[in-house]
């Protein structure tokens, strides 16, 4: 199938080549969600529902917010990303209002991508401030 007739595709079409694709990691349900806006949802089907999850991740202000599609659209305008090798303004002032926030006894700020990456980043960093091995 190409891109647009994916795109177009109803649910079962899509789930399908998913499934065909897919390295089945994820138990999946029947459901090709392609648009949404704030807690509501809507699959290939046109049928909507109401997202009780608020997205996976860091979607807390539901789908399609105008006011986080216009700030992702400004910076992706400006800079798509910044590795933690370089300074980024924008990093330094986020980094700066998490640590003012968090008290006088926390003023490092660790950003990460995940769970996983967080819990890793929180193992060496007691790591590290202890003097322990493990």
């Amino acid at each position: 199938m190409t891109l647009p007739s994916i795109l177009n595709a109803d649910a079962a079409a899509i789930c399908a080549l998913e499934r065909q694709f897919s390295a089945g990691t994820y138990a999946k349900r029947d459901i090709a969600l392609v648009r949404g806006s704030g807690v509501r949802v809507e699959d290939a089907d046109g049928k909507t529902y109401i997202d009780g999850i608020a997205g996976i991740g860091v979607a807390c202000l539901g789908h399609a917010h105008p006011d986080l599609t216009a700030a992702i659209s400004d910076q992706a305008q400006t800079l798509v990303t910044a590795q933690e090798i370089v300074c980024s303004p924008l990093r330094a002032a986020a980094q700066q209002r998490v640590a003012a926030s968090a008290g006088p006894d926390f003023n490092r700020v660790f950003f990460s991508n995940s769970g996983t990456e967080a819990v890793e980043a929180a193992i060496k960093f007691a790591l590290y401030t202890t003097k322990r091995s493990r």
